[in-house]
């Protein structure tokens, strides 16, 4: 039998409790979502991920970029990855350019699939919707930063996930990591690439020079 305590509410709480279902099982698909770097020895998932790179973009951004708004990196942060939802992460790193297009196809497909699954939740798609236009600065920081997040798990993993990508000296990986910074110039702030260059030193250094 319904409370009676719930009736006053419009929707009711029935529909509320469907749609804060909906979005549960969204976000758990999401967050299970296993990445090609590494974490502990196993595959780093979506939610790891995501939390790391809001807790690092937020922190750096409110020290050295405070004419950027927080709440807005938080959020879109938050879904950036949501994309991948059906399509799953792709090894950038080492990627060709017919890699990186199809990925560009297959997460075309996953938004307009978030754009029906959201269609009633105004507030998710247009957190959505103005990271995908990457028009705001603040959404060009967070791409930025998430592009710096494979560095430190390379660091902690001592470059173990590096290995399986079938990386094996220093001189390859240089070269894949000068190819993807190239790819972030004309929209990561400066101080994102030179933190991108001198975190890939780093991670050339565990990975290859203690070995």
């Amino acid at each position: 039998m319904t409370n009676q305590n719930t009736e006053q509410f419009h929707p009711p709480l029935e529909q509320r409790a469907d749609d804060l279902t909906k979005m549960s099982d969204f976000f758990s698909e999401f967050m299970r979502i296993q990445r090609a770097t590494q974490r502990d020895g196993r595959p780093e998932t979506n939610g790891e991920h995501t939390i790391h790179e809001m807790f690092i973009a937020v922190v750096y951004a409110a020290k050295y970029h405070p004419n950027l708004d927080p709440g807005k990196i938080a959020l879109f942060m938050l879904f950036h990855d949501t994309d991948e939802v059906h399509v799953g992460d792709v090894n950038s790193l080492t990627a060709d350019s017919a890699a990186l297009e199809q990925k560009k196809r297959n997460e075309a497909v996953s938004r307009e699939y978030l754009r029906r699954l959201f269609a009633e939740d105004p507030f998710v798609l247009d957190i959505m919707e103005r990271y995908w236009a990457m028009e705001e600065p603040e959404a060009k920081f967070v791409w930025s930063i998430e592009k710096t997040g494979p560095s430190f798990a390379h660091q902690s993993d001592g470059g173990d996930a590096i290995r399986t990508m079938g990386i094996s000296s220093r001189d390859q990986y240089q070269a894949l990591d000068a190819r993807a910074i190239e790819r972030m110039a004309g929209r990561a702030p400066a101080d994102i690439l030179g933190l991108r260059r001198i975190l890939g030193e780093r991670v050339m250094r565990v990975a290859f020079d203690t070995v």
